[in-house]
């Protein structure tokens, strides 16, 4: 199995309350969790679509939609994913 399918199933594998940020505050709605997808379009369209709301709403539009616990999640994630791989070398 290629890392890159491994890693795709992994994520696709952890709860939705893992991956899955999303906020219905004053500045929309937007799924964070859509950034993260292993279909590349489906990502770019994705970071298209925030970048286009946070220059309408300004920065603090990433505080609002929980952008900031995504990517702790995201990095905490790989960390633990790289510790794993290590271990079975």
């Amino acid at each position: 199995m290629s890392r890159k399918l491994d890693m795709s199933l992994t994520l696709s594998m952890m709860s939705p309350a893992a991956t899955s940020t999303t906020s219905s505050g004053k500045t929309g709605d937007f799924d964070v969790s859509t950034l993260f997808v292993a279909d590349k379009s489906a990502r770019d369209e994705a970071s298209l679509a925030l970048a286009e709301a946070a220059k309408k709403n300004g920065v603090e539009f990433f505080g609002s939609i929980g952008l900031n616990d995504a990517l702790v999640k995201v990095c905490l994630f790989f960390l633990y994913w790289l510790w794993c791989r290590w271990r079975r070398v």
